[in-house]
């Protein structure tokens, strides 16, 4: 099973070495989509091998982007998961690892993606916050791909949309993702 991580930027330099480092360790294709980025998010991209850098011809905050990043990650072949993530996102090793885990468990289930919690960091490394909008804060960021499955492929001019197509199951994984906000 290959692992793909898609992420969509536009000027993430100040955090962008940082979240591919984080993605290198795990994925075996990076699929970044750029919106026109006028700082070194390209240069950045160029220094990691596993990075493929495709144009985000869009503006401003769309959906379409994540049918896009879809798009390029199904022209792999073979089994994959995919992950949806952004550059000021990062995961644990072992969020990979429960994901395996429950794969290798149920070989029969090739519609299941998978959600946790979304830890939103405040201010700093070391303070995250869980009030407000934030309390019970889950989002859905992986999946295992099944080409029958997609978006509902309708535009939506905001980014908090879903991330992956609907599938029969959803799997609540218990590492949660790290959403470097400030």
């Amino acid at each position: 099973m290959k692992i793909i991580v898609t992420c969509p930027v536009k000027n993430e330099e100040w955090v962008l070495r940082c979240t591919l480092k984080n993605f290198s360790s795990f994925a075996d294709l990076i699929i970044v989509a750029d919106q026109s980025s006028t700082d070194a998010t390209l240069d950045i991209c160029k220094e990691f091998e596993k990075v493929k850098v495709i144009h985000n011809p869009f503006k401003g905050y769309t959906n379409e982007v994540r049918f896009m990043l879809l798009d390029e990650a199904r022209k792999i072949g073979g089994e994959k998961l995919i992950i949806c993530l952004d550059a000021d996102e990062q995961i644990a090793p072992e969020f990979i690892n429960e994901i395996k885990q429950h794969i290798n468990s149920k070989k029969d289930s090739r519609t299941v993606s998978f959600y946790t919690d979304w830890l939103q960091m405040y201010g700093s490394t070391k303070t995250y916050r869980v009030d407000g909008i934030w309390k019970n804060n889950y989002k859905t960021f992986a999946f295992f791909d099944d080409p029958s499955l997609d978006y509902d492929r309708h535009y939506v001019t905001q980014e908090h949309i879903p991330r992956v197509p609907n599938t029969n199951y959803t799997v609540q994984l218990e590492t949660p993702i790290i959403h470097l906000q400030w």
